[in-house]
């Protein structure tokens, strides 16, 4: 698919913002941007899934790594107007905003743990090695060193910068936050949840009033999508799914499919995940209590709350982010859960998944 035609099924997500499209425009137009757009590796990304195996729960609401970053650097780039900042340091902060997820593998988080098991590599380690040795001409690698310094926008993208920039992607509400949240409840038909430029505007240029009900409000859509999406029963079980397919499928995979399309899994005459995108569509969640003939997962999953201190308010600080840090808290804790499910076929599969505001609970 051609950068044009995919930049279109982006706006899907955003077709009535304004500033979306004329940040769209000035991304696209800067042949610096551009050429990092084109490059082999940043086009891999259209065919990476943005929340991983669950995208084919719902597939017609699912997004792409390569979407996701064209939106991140757009926010990345509209902070840097309202801020003000040279050329130099603009370049630093989008690059940076548009590299933050090229190393991620195919079906995205869903299939790094079982790579990183099998292979020792994750998408930090695969991000930096290709940004930084790639030796083809037009290479990512090449590409940057004409233009940043590439040791910067790696410190960038691994939040271990200092730079006062850096915090467009240090702060607990960042620009791949703003945007990835936002993504994901698009997912389940609540595109209108929050305005992402207002909310950047918010976070990092002081340019909005009423502030703090903004960030209460972010926060509070976060924590409901790692609850009902990320970590979610079905967000579970998917992720399962995919690993089983991983070590069914052992002896045709090799280190080198981390970086490859997720086509290279699903496509092909004889597909090493076969009739995955269908099998994954057809999980039905029916809770943590028995389900008779159900399938069974005990599994341990990463819970988070995010929770806000109302007792902090942002006329007691010197600027938002300290009084982000102190208002607005995660607690990770593990939990064990035994989840049954079904898989359907044939008719029901033919039925449109609608997953809206009041079918969260298909997601646990």
């Amino acid at each position: 698919m051609s950068r044009e035609k995919n930049q279109t099924c982006a706006f899907d997500f955003y077709k009535n913002e304004s500033v979306d499209r004329i940040m769209n425009e000035k991304l696209l137009s800067n042949g610096f941007f551009s050429s990092i757009i084109d490059s082999e590796e940043f086009q891999r990304l259209q065919q990476v899934s943005f929340l991983g195996a669950i995208d084919y729960v719902n597939p017609e609401n699912k997004a792409t790594r390569y979407q996701h970053s064209l939106d991140v650097a757009k926010l990345a780039l509209y902070i840097s107007e309202k801020r003000g900042y040279s050329d130099d340091i603009t370049n630093h902060v989008v690059s940076a905003a548009l590299l933050h997820d090229i190393g991620h593998a195919p079906l995205s988080h869903s299939m790094e743990q079982s790579f990183f098991d099998t292979y020792g590599i994750n998408h930090h380690i695969a991000s930096s090695k290709l940004i930084k040795s790639g030796k083809d001409i037009n290479s990512v690698t090449n590409i940057l060193k004409k233009n940043v310094d590439v040791d910067l926008v790696i410190n960038l993208i691994e939040q271990e910068s200092n730079e006062p920039f850096a915090d467009i992607f240090n702060s607990k509400i960042n620009v791949d936050t703003i945007d990835g949240i936002h993504k994901s409840l698009a997912f389940i038909n609540l595109k209108d949840s929050y305005d992402k430029y207002a909310l950047a505007q918010s976070v990092f240029t002081h340019g909005f009033q009423n502030t703090t009900s903004r960030l209460d409000h972010f926060w509070s859509v976060k924590d409901f999508v790692y609850k009902k999406i990320i970590t979610s029963g079905i967000g579970a079980i998917a992720d399962h799914v995919s690993k089983e397919y991983f070590i069914d499928n052992i002896s045709r995979l090799n280190e080198s499919y981390f970086l490859k399309k997720e086509s290279s899994l699903l496509g092909g005459r004889n597909p090493i995940f076969k009739d995955f995108s269908r099998k994954v569509r057809g999980i039905k969640f029916l809770g943590e209590s028995v389900g008779a003939k159900s399938e069974k997962l005990n599994v341990t999953v990463m819970e988070r709350e995010y929770k806000t201190n109302v007792g902090i308010y942002l006329e007691d600080f010197d600027n938002v982010n300290d009084f982000i840090n102190s208002r607005y808290q995660v607690k990770k804790f593990k939990v064990k859960k035994e989840l049954h499910y079904v898989f359907i076929n044939g008719d029901e599969l033919k039925m449109p998944t609608l997953v809206g505001k009041s079918q969260c609970e298909l997601f646990g």
